[in-house]
């Protein structure tokens, strides 16, 4: 979504607390791939306050907007960076280890270092209504990246022969990870 709107996204990877040492060198390898495509990427923990000073300077002279999945942690890293608001939180479910559904409307708060921060309700897939399986490509640097090279302009990069894309996911130069979220995008658009 940032990609389609020109926005520079900052990701915000929370509860780094809780990872395991399976958990976290699978999340080390993710943080390293979004951040060779020139993403920012901060770990925070708004349990133990991890990574929150960093998070408040790129934060900060910004108007930002918190966007996840219901039970991130999205409230609790707002109420991290300001303690007086203590915004109803849950804690974890004992069933599925996830987090639980709270917030139900988007609240805007003012940082006492300068900006605001957006709060929003949990998301399943979020603001992709103008996007189709023949743009959805261009949320995607690094597959706009190699388009061009794809032996049919019009190529979705998924069955088509001589596509560059999938010749980049086969060589490691396209994270398989991130090709496999685009089908999955993709499989939605097309439901």
């Amino acid at each position: 979504v940032c990609e389609f709107q020109k926005i520079a996204p900052l990701i915000a990877l929370n509860k780094v607390d809780l990872l395991d040492d399976e958990s976290r060198k699978s999340i080390d390898e993710l943080v390293l791939v979004y951040r060779d495509l020139g993403y920012e990427v901060a770990e925070v923990s708004a349990v133990d306050q991890t990574g929150l000073n960093d998070l408040r300077k790129r934060l900060q002279h910004k108007t930002s907007l918190l966007v996840g999945q219901s039970g991130v942690g999205k409230s609790t890293i707002t109420n991290a960076l300001l303690p007086d608001l203590e915004l109803q939180t849950k804690t974890l479910s004992t069933a599925s280890g996830l987090g639980k559904h709270t917030t139900t409307s988007s609240t805007l708060y003012k940082l006492p270092e300068g900006g605001e921060i957006i709060d929003s309700p949990g998301v399943n897939i979020f603001g992709l209504a103008h996007v189709t399986e023949q743009n959805l490509a261009f949320g995607f640097r690094e597959i706009i990246a190699c388009a061009d090279q794809c032996k049919y302009s019009n190529c979705l990069h998924v069955k088509e022969p001589k596509c560059a894309v999938k010749d980049n996911v086969e060589n490691g130069r396209i994270s398989k990870q991130r090709y496999l979220r685009y089908l999955k995008l993709r499989d939605k658009l097309t439901d």
